[in-house]
């Protein structure tokens, strides 16, 4: 089990969330992702290199270069583009069993739908 991040990439001023302008414009508009294996570890790197549980993307932490070199130092993994890409694709695929399995029991039902009623009279 490990936790990753890809490349810093320079994204366009207008293309950052309106309350992250500020940071970015302090880091030169350089951003990066962070995942893991599991949202458990994935949570532990964020709260060891300073990051707010608010932050949480959903399956992911953006990155300002600092963070970034803070959770390398913590024992993150550098992966290449197409690398990260694969494995956010595979915890993608696992976050509902593995990432979150309350949602997973919610998906399951929502494709099944509710369960039949019982009935004394009717088994």
């Amino acid at each position: 089990m490990s936790v990753y991040v890809d490349a810093l990439v320079t994204y366009p001023p207008t293309s950052v969330q309106p309350g992250a302008r500020a940071v970015s414009r302090r880091n030169g508009h350089r951003w990066c992702h962070m995942i893991a294996d599991t949202e458990k570890e994935l949570h532990a790197m964020a709260r060891l290199i300073g990051l707010r549980p608010a932050w949480f993307q959903g399956d992911h932490y953006d990155l300002t270069p600092g963070r970034r070199g803070l959770a390398l130092d913590h024992g993150a993994v550098e992966l290449d583009r197409r690398t990260f890409i694969d494995k956010l694709r595979q915890v993608r695929r696992l976050a509902p069993a593995v990432l979150a399995p309350e949602k997973a029991a919610l998906a399951e039902l929502g494709r099944r739908g509710p369960p039949a009623p019982t009935s004394p009279h009717h088994p």
